[in-house]
């Protein structure tokens, strides 16, 4: 009888949870570019690579995402640290700001090929042209946390770089002479000239070249794979505009 009770038992604990393996809901993720509607995360950087002008939007990162999509929506960040937040809870499907190739952004992020190149800007005082680190030896030059290549820059070693978080502290430090140049990206410098008195900037001859990337969520593989697509058409394109130039 003790047999007949346990055989029983068994059989009604493995009824159950077989019916528990197959109530479990599986996280299915589902590749945005499967329901042909994207939100792309941007950065008004003012410059070629992305624009704002009378509402629309218009550069290098609008041509190449636009079309990635039938209905693209874009939403507008103020930094590439939002831009990431955004990334990673989903509130964007794509993230273009000029993020540098090869820089660390988080393992749950994967990166497009690149689609364009940029160097570095000196910001200086006004009136003082200086493209280079080789004549401000022993001086103190600011750098800000989006400069990724600061090693390959020439003459750094020259010069003390003092680290800048916050931008916007550094045009009062050159203009008060406490420090004689700030190395920046170019969006940086930009954004800086159209707020900023006193203060100019030139991109250095000596810079490093960054390659741009696009970022999107680790498991969208068809998404990243047509961003590579239209980064690709786009580059085709603009080689033949040069050749059609020369």
């Amino acid at each position: 009888m003790k047999i007949k009770i346990f055989s029983g038992l068994l059989v009604i604990m493995l009824l159950l949870s077989s019916c528990s393996f197959f109530s479990e809901e599986k996280e299915v993720t589902e590749d945005p570019i499967e329901k042909g509607q994207i939100n792309v995360g941007i950065i008004d950087g003012g410059d070629r690579f992305l624009t704002k002008s009378d509402g629309g939007y218009s550069g290098i990162e609008i041509d190449i995402v636009k079309e990635v999509a039938g209905d693209v929506k874009f939403i507008e960040a103020k930094s590439q640290k939002d831009l990431l937040e955004m990334l990673a809870g989903k509130k964007v499907d794509i993230a273009v700001g000029r993020f540098v190739q090869d820089a660390e952004y988080g393992k749950e992020f994967a990166a497009s090929r690149n689609y364009g190149k940029g160097g570095y800007f000196l910001l200086t005082k006004e009136g003082i042209y200086l493209d280079n680190l080789g004549s401000m030896e022993g001086e103190n030059v600011a750098i800000t946390e989006n400069i990724k290549m600061a090693g390959e820059i020439a003459d750094s070693e020259k010069v003390t770089l003092k680290s800048f978080e916050n931008i916007l502290m550094i045009p009062e430090e050159i203009r008060e002479g406490r420090i004689r140049a700030a190395i920046m990206t170019e969006r940086e410098a930009i954004s800086l000239l159209k707020t900023e008195e006193g203060i100019q900037a030139q991109e250095m001859s000596s810079s490093p070249r960054e390659a741009y990337v696009c970022l999107v969520n680790k498991d969208y593989e068809k998404l990243l794979e047509k961003i590579n697509e239209r980064i690709e058409g786009y580059l085709d394109k603009q080689a033949e505009i040069k050749k059609e130039n020369q």
